[in-house]
C-alpha cells in the first residue's frame, strides 16, 4: 500500500465516522479522550485538514491562525468537514504528482507527514465510532501499514509525549488492536451507556395535558 492509497482510505473512513454522528451526539463524551466531545475530536479533524494544503506547499504556518481559531465547525460541521478534506486531498494529489519525495513546511520528510495524517484521521474516526458505540471502522490491513511506519516514530520521545503510554494487551491482538495500544487507546473500549431519562407523568393543569419529568420517579395524578 502507498501513502496516497492509505490516506485515501483514511479520509474515507473519517468522513464515514463524521456523517454518522447525528444532531444529538455532538456534545457526547468521548471515552478515548477524557475531557473532550465529538464536536472536539472532529474540530482537532478539520484543523489537521485545512494545514495539509499549506504544509504541503512548504508555507510555514504561524499560530494563531483564524482558519482555527473559536468554532472551527459552525453550524455546518460535515460541510465543514468536506470541504477541509477535499482540499488536503487535492493538495496531496498535487504534490505527489510534481513532487513525491522531499520535505513538508519545517523540514518534516513528506513521508512522515503522510503517516501522521494518515494515523490521526483513523485514530479519531475510531475515537468518534468508541464515543457514538459504533463498531470500530479501522481495518487491519491499513493498521499494519500504519504499524510499520508508526512503531519506529513513536519509539522517539518527541513524538511520545503527544500520546498516551502504550496500553498493554492481550495475546493473539489483531494489527487494530497492536495500533490502538501504540497510541494510548484501550482496544475494545465501549461507551458508558446513556443515562436514564426521567420517568415522565401526565398531569392535568388548566384542562390541559402535558407532560413534565417527575424527579422522584412517582407516578400517577398530582
Amino acid at each position: 500500500m502507498d501513502l496516497l492509497t492509505a490516506h485515501s482510505r483514511a479520509l474515507t473512513i473519517a468522513d464515514e465516522a463524521i456523517r454518522a454522528i447525528g444532531d444529538e451526539d455532538w456534545a457526547r463524551d468521548a471515552p478515548s479522550c477524557p475531557g473532550w466531545t465529538v464536536h472536539d475530536l472532529v474540530s482537532e479533524m478539520v484543523v489537521a485538514e485545512r494545514a495539509a494544503p499549506d504544509m504541503l506547499a512548504g508555507r510555514v504556518i504561524y499560530a494563531p491562525d483564524p482558519r482555527w481559531l473559536g468554532d472551527v465547525l459552525g453550524v455546518h460541521p460535515v460541510g465543514v468537514w468536506e470541504q477541509a478534506a477535499r482540499a488536503a486531498r487535492e493538495a496531496w494529489l498535487d504534490r505527489v504528482a510534481v513532487q513525491p519525495a522531499g520535505d513538508v513546511a519545517g523540514g518534516m520528510p513528506i513521508d512522515e507527514y503522510g503517516v501522521w495524517s494518515v494515523l490521526g484521521l483513523v485514530t479519531r474516526s475510531w475515537d468518534i465510532a468508541v464515543a457514538l458505540g459504533k463498531p470500530n471502522p479501522l481495518p487491519d490491513d491499513l493498521a499494519d501499514w500504519l504499524l510499520a511506519w508508526a512503531t519506529p516514530l513513536l519509539a522517539d520521545p518527541r513524538h511520545r509525549e503527544s500520546f498516551d503510554s502504550p496500553v498493554v494487551i492481550g495475546p493473539d491482538p489483531t494489527a487494530t488492536d497492536r495500533l490502538l495500544a501504540l497510541t494510548g487507546r484501550q482496544p475494545g473500549l465501549a461507551a458508558p451507556p446513556p443515562a436514564p431519562r426521567a420517568r415522565r407523568r401526565l398531569f392535568r393543569r388548566r384542562d390541559r395535558y402535558a407532560w413534565f419529568p417527575d424527579p422522584e420517579g412517582r407516578t400517577g395524578p398530582r
